[in-house]
């Protein structure tokens, strides 16, 4: 008996009433990692830790969204996400035309929105098939964008 109500009262779940503490807690860790991170990125001039600032909003969305069970922050955290990692890929990409630039951050924006459908049978109990569409289109793009110097986006 002691086992089993020590077990339910670690439930970190927003099924008691301090679920907005959750949530507080939450946002004021993402505040001081992003700002950590944006700050010696630019005290110390690493490019790369400035550009995983946006991919590490998203995975603490994403970590909430598990932790609470809701669909909506996992869907914005898959879409920053994929939104961070493309806009890091993008601007990082120093030897790449534009447009293979464009591809690379289509792509990228294209597994955010695999990873909402990977999460929804998870979280609601069914799989986000429209979800599945946008993120088929956006990597089908980027692959077309990402090859254009060797493939079918040649002539744009």
């Amino acid at each position: 008996m002691i086992k089993t109500n020590l077990f339910e009262s670690s439930n970190i779940a927003p099924s008691s009433k301090n679920w907005y503490r959750l949530y507080q807690i939450a946002a004021g860790a993402g505040i001081l990692i992003i700002a950590g991170m944006l700050w010696m990125g630019f005290l110390f001039r690493i490019r790369w830790l400035e550009n995983a600032a946006l991919p590490t909003i998203g995975l603490l969305f994403l970590i909430v969204g598990w932790i609470t069970q809701s669909f909506n922050k996992l869907i914005a955290g898959s879409l920053l996400f994929g939104i961070g990692l493309g806009f890091a890929a993008f601007l990082t990409s120093l030897y790449l035309t534009m447009v293979e630039r464009v591809g690379l951050f289509g792509g990228f924006f294209g597994v955010g929105w695999l990873l909402v459908v990977l999460f929804s049978k998870r979280i609601i109990g069914k799989t986000a098939w429209w979800a599945l569409i946008v993120a088929a289109l956006s990597v089908g793009v980027g692959v077309v964008f990402s090859t254009s110097s060797r493939g079918l986006a040649a002539g744009i």
